[in-house]
């Protein structure tokens, strides 16, 4: 017979402080670490698990907790007490939204500040995004003008944040496809260089053959021809080169690749 699992200690450390005097659904429904972003609400108590600003080049979230009770106090697990921490939460989401943002807009289209803005603002956007449904989640469950407020705010973030991300990745995208057009026209231009070089050797390649033979120290019957010898294969060579040129042109004599 197999021997039962044993059962999890009921004293498991909780992540509330312990003088918060929560209902008991809370603690039960948080495990050993936060989890996502979320609110949760029971017997007029709110209980807010949200996220700080995660940090450039860390995928580590600190969580926050903010609970309001049946009275409507708030109290938090950051430096400042009350409702006052929350707002300065969204509010830094805020802040980080509008720097990327003031940032894209100073004209750098560099890649590397491209790239480092479209780092920044993917887990910012999805942290805010978070945030957002957290505060609409808390908005449905109690009645509190402020948590309007704090909602639309962070509505806010999460849409420049967004924006950001979109606008430095369609400048990216931009540059790629500028520098791929830059490239392929640097490429005709070697091509284009490269062809004219050939059409020279094409059309002074017979000349060169003659040069060449004639060049040689043996009696060919030409050593004492006149000038007009000279002009006669002169012009001779490059007609032949200026055929040979045609003949290239046409695919070598129409047995060449079709397109």
């Amino acid at each position: 017979m197999a021997t039962p699992p044993p059962a999890l200690p009921s004293s498991a450390p909780s992540l509330l402080p312990i003088d918060w005097a929560v209902p008991a659904l809370f603690r039960r429904r948080l495990g050993v670490k936060a989890g996502r972003q979320r609110a949760m609400a029971a017997d007029g108590h709110l209980l807010l698990v949200l996220n700080t600003v995660p940090e450039a080049g860390s995928y580590k979230r600190k969580a926050v907790f903010f609970w309001r009770d049946a009275k409507g106090a708030w109290k938090s697990t950051a430096s400042v007490e009350g409702l006052r921490s929350l707002q300065r939460l969204v509010e830094s989401f805020a802040q980080a939204a509008n720097e990327l943002e003031e940032r894209l807009d100073k004209g750098d289209d560099s890649a590397a500040t491209l790239h480092e803005v479209v780092s920044r603002s993917v887990p910012l956007a999805r942290a805010a995004r978070n945030l957002h449904l957290a505060l609409q989640e808390a908005r449905q469950a109690v009645e509190d003008p402020e948590l309007i407020n704090l909602r639309d705010l962070a509505g806010e973030a999460e849409r420049t944040l967004e924006l950001v991300r979109e606008d430095a990745k369609v400048g990216l995208e931009f540059l790629l496809a500028r520098k791929s057009e830059e490239q392929a026209e640097q490429a005709t231009r070697i091509a284009e260089t490269g062809h004219r070089l050939n059409l020279l050797a094409a059309v002074f390649l017979p000349i060169t053959a003659l040069g060449a033979i004639f060049g040689m120290n043996l009696a060919h019957g030409f050593e004492r021809a006149g000038p007009v010898m000279f002009w006669f294969i002169t012009l001779a060579t490059i007609g032949c080169g200026w055929a040979l040129l045609q003949w290239t042109r046409r695919g070598g004599g129409g047995r060449g690749p079709k397109a």
